[in-house]
């Protein structure tokens, strides 16, 4: 697994929603919105945004948030990195609170394969 955030890291993002959610739905947005703490900063975060979107058949994934959302999720890196590692499950982290959802979540839901 790559390293959380780095391109690599957002190339298995598309990967992996490609086998999540069917490409031939209606477009759909969804922003990831990851909140890190800056290495040379202690005590200070940062947040970094993705758009992941959906429809005419692909899936693509874009730096920052230009286009408002139909569904968005927010994390920490941490958490991230243990959903994408399998070592902790988005609904296990949406109920611990680690993970949280806004928006059309039955959108999202319907595009689920």
């Amino acid at each position: 697994m790559a390293e959380v955030l780095t391109p690599d890291w957002l190339t298995e993002v598309v990967a992996n929603a490609a086998r999540l959610v069917d490409p031939t739905t209606e477009r759909l947005v969804v922003g990831v919105e990851l909140v890190d703490v800056a290495p040379d900063r202690p005590g200070e975060s940062r947040l970094r945004r993705w758009q992941i979107r959906v429809g005419d058949g692909e899936i693509s994934v874009s730096a920052g948030g230009d286009v408002t959302a139909d569904v968005t999720i927010r994390t920490d890196a941490a958490t991230a990195a243990a959903i994408a590692g399998g070592e902790l499950s988005a609904p296990r982290a949406f109920l611990d609170g680690r993970l949280r959802l806004a928006g059309d979540l039955a959108r999202l839901l319907d595009t689920a394969t």
